[in-house]
């Protein structure tokens, strides 16, 4: 399993930093998020979920099926 990308954001509801972390394997893909007190850590993991996003392609005119798209970002909302 590789980890990467992780992306830290403040939760403003609950005062923790959040981490979401994309993971691969073997042609699968893994989102886990863990939170924490500070930005730096250390972090605990709460769960993951295999590929939720549908990062990888079934296929198609423009993408190989198993293509699997890797810098997604977030955006957190002021308003919420």
């Amino acid at each position: 399993l590789s980890l990467e990308r992780p992306k830290v954001i403040r939760c403003t509801g609950t005062g923790q930093y959040v981490m979401w972390v994309r993971g691969s394997a073997l042609a699968s893909q893994l989102l886990a998020v863990a939170t924490s007190d500070a930005p730096t850590g250390p972090f605990r993991f709460v769960g993951d979920q295999t590929d939720p996003f549908r990062t990888v392609a079934r296929g198609g005119p423009n993408f190989r099926a198993g293509y699997q798209y890797g810098d997604a970002t977030l955006f957190q909302d002021p308003r919420t």
